[in-house]
């Protein structure tokens, strides 16, 4: 390694600088050699060797002449002195005779070797004159001469012009590349300082092609740094989209620096690799010196980083959501009969411990029943298990139809169950235990059941038997049951220990059950005492009075289907409900859109019937219908046919909301988060505030075919699902999948909070381009959240959020006080004209404190109106136009300029757009993105301008991505235009380092 350093340097001082000379001499040479041969080819060239012969034949003829003349006198002495005064004088001659023509030679002279007689014509270096006396042939003359140049000759000759040029040539250019190339002008350490840099650095021409490169800009392309002089950057393979334009040919044309721009480097066979891009212009384009002065930053790694955690992040996500979905699983298996779907002893004890610690607390009524299948061994004996399991399950069902909300009912163990009654003392309890008995005897009735006949024993207790937790309680209920089983089965025991021993009867009109003290326990049980262990004809009278009881409950349901409203809401009921549910899936199906149906029910309102009376629930029912229509809005949800109104009651606690047109399924999570702040606000009955629950099941219909009935069928499912969960307001999702999804929106609205809370929720800007000054005079403020693990969240989600929260207010004012800061900031360097726009929901352009907000905050953060601008959007103005009017006219007094956004997409009136207080009208995207390849779109857009300027309003185009666009909208008279070709929306400090950029390059031209 040592010997070679100085060889290297010596190279590197003696050789490299004439390389490139010398490969351009060589090109040069090369080029000139091919003129000589081609001119040759044409026969442009004169020939040497042809005028050589025609004067050497000159000379023979001549001596012909004068020898001829001789030989006529008879002089051989002469001829021969002619001869060889001829070959002495011509250094090119080698020998010369005089041949008669009988072959006789007359005189000759020089190295007579090299005459051939036996040539009869001329060659190259031996020509024959001939002599003839008159007609005959006398004679001829034979002249040698030396070889002419051949071709060998001509070959050095060349060679040495070609070297002699190439020395010249390399000489000349050492010089005049250092005027041609760039590169050569920059001093070796200036060049070596460049290679210092890790990025990519090109220095670009008017006509975008590569006259300088550093090493690592070489190293990207796989060449030299010499080898990409004089391409193009443009054609190195660019992962381009539809509509893609080069950022260094947007910095060329606009004069704008532009500042990492991500792009994509993708070859064939190699890795993809990801740069980050910023552009400057350098040079004065006023005498066309200008350039783009380009950096690439390799940002692969860190990409491929990004990508490894954010795909460890997924996993982990996805790990979380698979062991929350085990856990609700577990949860339901652990606190769940998996035979009949109630809960399970553990479970049903833990409930029955808090509801007596409260029923202790509160001082309130609290009683359990426990019932017992009588002679269930017979039953599977004689039945089988499968039926036994049946009458299992049939018998929970009864119970479970008996319970009001709010009470418990579990499976105690093998054909055990207890409920618990909370409100209820021992003597209600039995009543309903008396009414499960009838229930129990009445399911062997039909063919439901395989079995003859049934019956069940209960036993009842209360908080008067001295029980001080759930065990005692049931306990004392089980002592109850063991005295019903000794007494005969069939029958309702109450375990009283300070009963008194009186007999009571439980209804007059039944005449036969009785309560009667039995010891401690209380009996309820039929007449007569001897007959006991049967049901009596008064219990077959009363299950079959159960049964004609359902058939009526069945009749009542089928005229409720066919009434269409209900008399205490007017809303509508189940039928037109469903009607209307099959209309929504049509159009769903012809638009490609969801139907959603929300199901819910009140929590306890058997409780507050039973506190409050009838008459007060009713109005509290209303009171729920009106807060719920006014609260949700009627663009979201429909129900009616004929009206604003949202809500269909489909029992007398079970209420139906349709959600049609749904694009995705966000849209039923903000409303359904709506729905539970709604609930949340306290409800006032009589005199007294009251907070309900409420049970909420929601179902999203997919995008093929699912018939009404079975999409509310989901809804009401999962509505019961919710009321299993202890929240207050409760929902479930009828999907597993949306439920997850829900819990995700929950949790979204949730970080919302703690981002606002903790300041994490960011102002972005985007720069106006004002097309006559060339140069940026105003901002748009964009809201931007950076959420920990989700990334950039997008602003329609979680602004959709903070609307359906309640925090659109605070999110604005958050916006509205970091953007007076900015432009507090940016006016402090120098920056003094700059406008900045903000944009406005129309829940906030409604609030009657916008203006006063408004001007307050200007006056705190000390900014002029006129450097802020309101957008507002064209629907905003629709529902009170003359209140948006008022408030608009005075944010314009005050020098606020008032902005319509997006137009040309909503519904404004052209009489309504004169109307307002308006300053700029914004053209939207979608039309600037047709301009380049539609007419009509140039027509169309052109005739806005017109109609704003007729209206002394300046106009904006947004998205403008192109030069075609840029340069067409200045054409059309547009007077700014906002979009990437300028630059993406940045953060406050990059894009107040992007003003100082544009400045500083302003500020060189114009020097």
């Amino acid at each position: 390694m040592a010997k070679q350093q100085p060889a290297r340097r010596w190279y590197k001082t003696y050789i490299a600088p004439f390389t490139r000379p010398l490969i351009l001499g060589s090109s040069l040479v090369m080029l000139s050699l091919s003129v000589l041969f081609l001119a040759d080819l044409l026969g442009l060239r004169t020939d040497t060797g042809e005028i050589s012969r025609e004067s050497r034949k000159v000379v023979v003829e001549a001596l012909a002449v004068q020898l001829s003349t001789l030989a006529s006198n008879g002089d051989l002495s002469d001829i021969q002195n002619t001869v060889s005064r001829f070959v002495l004088r011509n250094g090119d001659i080698h020998a010369a005779a005089l041949v008669r023509d009988t072959g006789v030679i007359l005189a000759e002279f020089g190295d007579t070797t090299q005459l051939d007689t036996r040539e009869s014509e001329s060659t190259a270096t031996q020509l024959l004159v001939p002599i003839y006396d008159e007609s005959r042939l006398w004679g001829e003359v034979r002249v040698v001469f030396a070889p002419m140049a051949n071709r060998l000759s001509e070959m050095l000759w060349l060679g040495f012009v070609a070297l002699c040029s190439l020395v010249a040539f390399t000489a000349f250019l050492s010089r005049a590349l250092v005027q041609l190339d760039p590169g050569k002008a920059v001093p070796g350490r200036v060049d070596s300082a460049m290679n210092l840099f890790s990025a990519g650095v090109i220095v670009l021409d008017a006509k975008l092609r590569i006259v300088m490169a550093n090493q690592s800009a070489a190293g990207i392309a796989d060449c030299t740094a010499s080898e990409l002089t004089g391409r193009s950057l443009d054609d190195w393979p660019w992962q381009k989209e539809a509509g893609w334009q080069a950022p260094w040919t947007t910095t060329l044309h606009s004069g704008l620096a532009i500042s990492d721009e991500s792009l994509k480097l993708v070859r064939k066979g190699k890795e993809e690799r990801l740069f980050q891009v910023s552009c400057a212009f350098v040079g004065d384009g006023d005498d066309g010196r200008k350039g783009v002065l380009v950096t690439l930053d390799d940002m692969t790694k860190v990409e491929r980083q990004n990508r490894e955690l954010k795909a460890s992040l997924v996993k982990e996500r996805q790990s979380q959501e698979l062991i929350a979905e085990k856990n609700r699983e577990l949860k339901i298996l652990a606190t769940t009969d998996p035979l009949t779907g109630i809960a399970n002893r553990r479970t049903l004890m833990e409930e029955l411990d808090a509801r007596m610690n409260h029923a202790l607390l509160e001082g309130t009524a609290l009683s359990c029943i426990m019932t017992d299948i009588d002679h269930f061994k017979q039953v599977n004996d004689n039945y089988g298990h499968a039926v036994g399991d049946d009458v299992i399950r049939a018998t929970a069902e009864v119970l479970q139809g008996l319970c009001r909300d709010g009470d418990i009912l579990g499976r105690y163990g093998g054909e055990e169950f207890v409920i618990v009654l909370p409100g209820l003392d021992a003597a209600a309890a039995a009543q309903v235990a008396e009414r499960a008995r009838i229930a129990v005897i009445a399911l062997a009735y039909g063919d439901r059941l395989a079995v003859e006949k049934l019956s069940s024993s209960f036993g009842v207790s209360d908080l008067s038997c001295g029980a001080t937790d759930g065990s005692s309680l049931v306990d004392a209920a089980d002592q109850g049951l063991y005295r019903a089983k000794e007494g005969g089965r069939n029958q309702v025991v109450i375990h009283a220990p300070s009963a008194s021993g009186t007999v009571k009867p439980v209804a007059e009109s039944a005449g036969e059950s009785v309560i009667e003290s039995v010891g401690n326990e209380e009996l309820v049980r039929e007449k007569p005492l001897d007959d006991v262990l049967m049901a009596s004809v008064s219990d077959h009278l009363q299950a079959r009075v159960l049964e004609l009881e359902g058939l009526v409950q069945q009749r009542d349901h089928e005229l409720s289907v066919v009434s269409e409203f209900d008399a205490l809401t007017g809303m509508p009921l189940r039928t037109i409900f469903l009607q209307r549910m099959e209309t929504e899936q049509i159009r769903a199906k012809r638009d490609d859109t969801l139907v959603g149906v929300i199901s819910f029910a009140l929590r306890d309102l058997d409780r507050l019937v039973s506190t409050f009376g009838y008459v007060l629930c009713d109005e509290l029912v209303m009171d729920v219908v009106d807060r719920l229509q006014n609260g949700l809005r009627s663009t979201d949800l429909v129900s009616m046919l004929s009206a604003e109104h949202s809500l269909s009651r489909i029992t007398s606690n079970e209420y139906a909301v349709l959600l049609s047109s749904l694009n995705d399924t966000t849209s039923a999570m903000i409303v359904v988060t709506r729905l539970k702040r709604l609930f949340s606000e306290p409800f006032v009955l009589g005199e007294e505030k009251v907070y309900i629950g409420a049970n909420i099941g929601i179902a999203i219909s997919s995008r093929s075919d699912q018939e009404a009935t079975s999409l509310f069928a989901e809804a009401s499912e999962a509505r019961k699902l919710a009321s299993i969960r202890s929240d207050k307001i409760s929902h479930v999702f009828a999907s597993n999948s949306l439920h997850v999804a829900s819990d995700d929106y929950i949790r979204l609205e949730s970080d919302l909070h703690e981002a606002l809370e903790n300041n994490a929720i960011e102002t972005w800007f985007q720069p106006k381009f004002d097309l006559a000054k060339r140069q940026v005079t105003g901002m748009e403020a964009l809201i931007r959240w950076k959420h920990e693990t989700r990334g950039f969240v997008s602003p329609q989600l979680f602004v959709a959020v903070a609307e359906a929260n309640g925090l659109i207010d605070k999110l604005s004012k958050r916006v509205l006080k970091a953007t007076l800061q900015q432009i507090v900031v940016w006016r402090s360097m120098g920056f003094d004209d700059l406008r900045v726009s903000i944009n406005i929901s129309p829940m906030q352009l409604k609030a009657e404190t916008l203006v006063e907000e408004t001007l307050m905050a200007l006056r705190e953060a000390g900014v002029e109106g006129r450097q802020l601008e309101i957008e507002l959007t064209e629907t905003s103005v629709l529902d009170n136009p003359e209140q948006a009017r008022h408030a608009l006219a005075r944010l314009q007094e005050a020098g606020v300029g008032i902005s319509i956004d997006d137009f040309g997409t909503g519904y404004t009136s052209l009489s309504l757009l004169a109307d307002l207080p308006l300053d700029v009208v914004k053209i939207d995207r979608l039309f600037i993105n047709a301009v380049e390849t539609s007419a009509r779109s140039r027509a169309l857009v052109g005739s806005v301008i017109n109609m704003a300027h007729a209206l002394n309003l300046r106009v904006v185009g947004e998205g403008v991505e192109t030069n075609a666009q840029l340069e067409i909208m200045s054409q059309l008279g547009c007077d700014e235009v906002q979009g990437y070709l300028i630059s993406r929306p940045q953060s406050a400090d990059k894009i107040t380092a992007f003003l100082v950029n544009q400045r500083i390059s302003n500020q060189a031209r114009r020097a």
